[in-house]
């Protein structure tokens, strides 16, 4: 990838240390730190990327920059919400889920003092933590 400038919010991955040798999530095995971009309503056929309502202006350099969304699934007549893998379309000039992932064991939490906030605003709760889904099944 070339250097790209989006608009994204830092987000601390979570590990338990007494599992985390057995700990089968792809992307928060390499990283620390992920990137997040937007949010998704899985499962709608027009589902498409939304941007974050506000954020940090950051320039990512590498191609295996962890970037997620926030993922908002319907199951059974509730609302679940994750954190799942993007990647950057440069031909739309958008972010798209990265196809479907499951629970990779790990979560990730706000870095950014702005993250707790946005993660509200899309999800309507407070989370003090999210799961990622960074395994692929």
């Amino acid at each position: 990838m070339e250097a790209l400038t989006t608009t994204a919010l830092t987000m601390d991955v979570l590990r338990n240390a007494a599992h985390s040798p057995a700990v089968s999530g792809e992307m928060t095995k390499a990283h620390q730190c992920l990137y997040l971009v937007g949010h998704i309503q899985a499962r709608a056929h027009d589902a498409t990327v939304q941007p974050l309502p506000t954020g940090q202006t950051l320039t990512l350099t590498d191609d295996t920059a962890a970037v997620v969304l926030v993922t908002l699934k319907g199951i059974r007549g509730r609302i679940t919400h994750h954190l799942a893998p993007a990647t950057y379309n440069a031909q739309t000039g958008t972010w798209e889920a990265d196809g479907h992932h499951a629970a990779g064991g790990n979560y990730a939490t706000g870095g950014h003092y702005l993250a707790a906030q946005v993660i509200e605003a899309i999800t309507g709760t407070a989370y003090p933590a999210l799961p990622v889904h960074d395994r692929r099944p």
